[in-house]
């Protein structure tokens, strides 16, 4: 604004009273953001990228690919609790532990009869055929008419076996929701 108005020229006085305006209310909201952020970073941790999930066995070959994923401790039952990264790189590092055969226990401390949401981008007239798994809703796609979106909720103890299910159907697993 101060750089593409000049300061002379018709109607001078509105472009001083625009700049005066405008640059003390973005200078008051700047400062405002800036008590906010302070006030919050000294409440709150930083958000960590990264979510808890036991695992029934450690694999190596997905945490050789994975250098997010974090070993945090091994169970007297033989599980593991890793770190795994979240929001799309949750899905490519489920659906890779799932190949290798491991299963989910629980996910974000969620236990393994709770429900996780799973969305596949599926033929249109695909039905689920999976026991545990529940349909939520089905959503046409109109930019590709002969697909459809199906959002499935699925217990975190086959979460595991669904994976392993739909990557064998050669469905598009869009995406698992980290909690």
């Amino acid at each position: 604004m101060w750089t593409e108005t000049g300061s002379s020229g018709p109607d001078v006085v509105r472009k001083w009273e625009r700049k005066y305006a405008l640059t003390t209310e973005y200078g008051v909201k700047a400062m405002y953001a800036f008590f906010i952020k302070r006030m919050t970073q000294a409440t709150y941790d930083v958000p960590r990228p990264t979510t808890a999930v036991l695992v029934d066995r450690w694999v190596d070959s997905v945490a050789g690919s994975w250098p997010e994923m974090q070993r945090i401790r091994t169970l007297p039952s033989g599980g593991e609790l890793v770190l795994l990264p979240r929001y799309e790189a949750f899905k490519t590092v489920a659906v890779a532990i799932a190949r290798s055969g491991a299963n989910f226990a629980e996910v974000a401390g969620n236990g393994p009869d709770t429900r996780i949401l799973v969305s596949v981008i599926v033929p249109r007239d695909w039905h689920p055929d999976s026991e545990g798994s529940a349909t939520l809703f089905e959503q046409p796609l109109l930019t590709l008419p002969e697909q459809k979106r199906v959002t499935l909720t699925v217990p975190i103890r086959d979460l595991a076996q669904t994976l392993r299910e739909l990557d064998g159907m050669q469905v598009t697993i869009e995406h698992v929701y980290d909690f």
